[in-house]
């Protein structure tokens, strides 16, 4: 099944699914007001320190530093 699979994707399941709790959380950056840890911990991650580590190797850059990029400028 996991060959089957990395021949659909391109990936290892494990590899996919990390991708998507990756993909999830960074959306989720953008769109609230919520704590790195907070945000670790709704995906998953029961480490901040892993969840950094992990976002760090898919998205190229700290979550942190994503949120400060990607956020919507806010309007006064």
């Amino acid at each position: 099944l996991a060959r089957i699979f990395k021949e659909a994707t391109g990936m290892a399941p494990m590899d996919y699914y990390q991708e998507r709790r990756v993909q999830y959380a960074a959306r989720h950056l953008t769109e609230s007001n919520a704590s790195l840890t907070e945000i670790a911990y709704r995906f998953g991650y029961a480490d901040s320190a892993h969840f950094s580590r992990m976002f760090k190797r898919v998205k190229r850059c700290s979550p942190s530093q994503y949120r400060r990029q990607h956020r919507p400028a806010q309007t006064a």
